[in-house]
């Protein structure tokens, strides 16, 4: 019901970052600029999953697209080697897609690596249902 009360809307690609801090590499990810429509969109699909019983996310919400994990042994002359690349990276902004869907993922995380199944699509179709 919430994605459908929605047109898709655009999103930007505001920059390369390492999660949680570059001396302790788990991950690489694009950041996505937060705009008022994602803020709103986030909002009541939090509000709605704890009026399913579902316990408010403690952390704030960051909104950006995963590129990559890092093993948790990665070895300090590597962490070197990737804060040099990364740094030396010219900033950018790019223009996205709209954002047309929501899409509920199953995270399993294996041995050799995470596992994303795709479960349900939520399209975002307000002016479509008013035609």
């Amino acid at each position: 019901a919430i994605a459908s009360s929605y047109d898709p809307f655009p999103i930007e690609v505001n920059g390369l970052r390492i999660f949680p801090t570059i001396s302790r590499p788990r991950g690489i990810w694009l950041s996505i600029q937060e705009n008022s429509e994602l803020k709103r969109l986030v909002a009541q699909i939090e509000t709605g999953l704890q009026a399913l019983a579902f316990p408010r996310e403690p952390k704030p919400f960051d909104p950006h697209l995963t590129l990559a994990r890092l093993r948790r042994n990665l070895s300090q002359p590597k962490i070197e080697i990737l804060a040099e690349y990364l740094n030396e990276l010219p900033a950018f902004t790019v223009k996205s897609k709209p954002l047309r869907d929501l899409i509920l993922y199953r995270s399993d995380l294996l041995p050799d690596g995470a596992r994303y199944t795709q479960r349900l699509t939520f399209p975002l179709t307000q002016s479509k249902k008013e035609n």
